[in-house]
Formats: structure tokens, sequence, C-alpha cells
């Protein structure tokens, strides 16, 4: 049986693969703005104007993901029909399913109903005591007729 006041330590997801690829996004961006700059026989300012433009953005991306991957650990707490996920509830009516992508280091999304994707609030990973967490989350699934999913989803960044 699950206890009241069960709760477990939180953080975002490991985004690995988005940092890599962003990383190499924003090199080859670098690479066609020197390209671009060594090119002196045509104006291409309307194109330099958008890689520097693009550059920008990618870089603002690739540092909150960095920044959301380093923000200190929260934790999740489970009700008896509800859910405090980064100081935010949700009530069990209003999920649609918990979805788990990888084994050894888990992520886990909850999907509200009636979205397709998995809000970046909604999706975290287990800090400590993994299995134990695990196993408390599929009781706190099944008492509330939750489904648990295991595959790989789609979350915003």
């Amino acid at each position: 049986m699950l206890n009241e006041s069960a709760h477990s330590r939180i953080k975002n997801p490991l985004s690995i693969q988005q940092i890599i690829s962003m990383i190499v996004i924003l090199s080859l961006e670098i690479q066609q703005l020197i390209m671009l700059n060594n090119d002196h026989n045509h104006s291409h300012e309307i194109a330099h104007f958008f890689l520097v433009f693009w550059l920008t953005a990618c870089s603002m991306v690739l540092l909150f993901i960095i920044y959301r991957v380093l923000q200190e650990a929260t934790e999740i707490k489970w009700g008896t029909d509800n859910l405090l996920i980064h100081k935010k509830w949700i009530a069990a009516k209003d999920i649609d399913s918990i979805l788990v992508d990888g084994y050894f280091i888990p992520m886990i999304g909850i999907k509200p109903k009636g979205k397709r994707i998995v809000p970046d609030y909604l999706c975290f990973r287990f800090v400590e005591d993994k299995d134990t967490a695990m196993e408390q989350l599929n009781i706190w699934a099944e008492a509330n007729g939750i489904r648990i999913i295991y595959k790989k989803f789609v979350k915003w960044m």
C-alpha cells in the first residue's frame, strides 16, 4: 500500500541527445558564417543576418537545456488522487497516461488528457532509490487507474 506522505527526489531529464544535436547545429552554423564572411565576391547580407539570428536562437535554446539539466532536485509527492511535481499539483483525473523511456536512467513523462506531447514540467527522472520510486509510481498509477506505457515519447525541450 502507498504511504500518503510518500515522496521521491526528482530532476529534469538528461537531454544528451538534444545537447549534442544543438552543438552540431551550432558548429555547422558557425562554419557557414565563416564561409559567408570569406566570400568577398558576393554580398550576402540577408543570409548573414539570418545566420546570426539563427545562431543566437540556437545558443539560447542550448543554454536553456543546460540550465534545466543543472537545476536542483525537487520532489514528487503522491497523494490519494493527485501528484505534486515541481511544486505543481496535477489531479489523477487529468492524467491520460504515464510514459517511461529508458531502462537504466528512465525518463518519466506524465501526459495530460487531451495533449499529444508531454509538457516539460511533467517530465523528470528519479534521483535517489530509483527502484523504490518506480514501484511507488506503479502503485499510485494502478490505484488511480492510469496506464503506464514503456516507450519513447515526445516532450517539449
